[in-house]
């Protein structure tokens, strides 16, 4: 039987086991899912460990720590800096791709009104990377905060009409929890997409939501990454 599953921690609440299940059970597929929580992001010792494993998605912390053990990269996650899915080829050896870009653009064009060009990122991490790259192929300028800028901003919220929210912050079972942010300075239209998915809105969402912007969480994200990473592991 064919063996997938994801690499990262911590995995208590990760969406990809239930979602992979679920599929397998609708589709007939004679597959497995599992939670691979371990703190070393060398991947090629899973695939030894399990001979059966196909292929594996990558999340936090892991996303450009694994790309030093894999024997190639897909020019998108070469350019990007980070993988989030790991497949098994042929010939034995390993090779990364990022589905984060193609979820995200995905979810991100169905809430994008054209005319909107100045993006703020908050965070850094491998999913910002992510963002960061589709916004850039978009024409679309980017100001990236980290925690200190976020915490000290360098300009007004109401100078951008796109705000990505990449950290997890808010993400369960610390719902209550949110960055550090001045609400008040959002201007209504803005678009604003959160990638956390649980809750299915977070504190920045109501937020933002509540100063009439036009807000999305991560779910729409995750299952388009999730049915490319399908369709890279079979060749789809």
């Amino acid at each position: 039987m064919r063996i997938y599953g994801l690499l990262g921690t911590p995995l208590t609440h990760s969406f990809s086991p239930a979602y992979f299940k679920d599929k397998f059970l609708k589709e007939n597929i004679l597959a497995d899912y599992r939670l691979f929580e371990n703190s070393h992001p060398n991947p090629q010792l899973l695939f030894q460990e399990h001979p059966n494993l196909a292929g594996i998605n990558v999340t936090i912390p892991h996303k450009s720590a694994v790309i030093p053990f894999l024997d190639e990269l897909d020019p998108a996650a070469q350019k990007i800096g980070a993988v989030n899915t790991i497949k098994k080829m042929p010939n034995g050896s390993l090779k990364g791709f990022n589905t984060d870009a193609y979820g995200f653009e995905i979810a991100f064009r169905k809430l994008w009104q054209t005319h909107q060009k100045n993006a703020l990122i908050l965070g850094n991490g491998g999913a910002a990377l992510a963002v960061k790259y589709v916004l850039q192929t978009m024409g679309i300028a980017i100001s990236t905060w980290t925690r200190t800028e976020i915490a000290n901003p360098p300009l007004p919220l109401h100078e951008f009409s796109i705000l990505i929210q990449t950290t997890p912050v808010g993400t369960f079972p610390h719902e209550q929890e949110c960055l550090p942010l001045r609400f008040s300075e959002i201007k209504s239209g803005t678009t604003v997409m959160d990638l956390i998915y649980n809750p299915v809105e977070t504190v920045f969402l109501q937020q933002c939501r509540l100063r009439g912007s036009n807000t999305q969480n991560g779910w729409s994200m995750l299952v388009q990454q999730a049915e490319e990473s399908w369709r890279i592991w079979n060749g789809i």
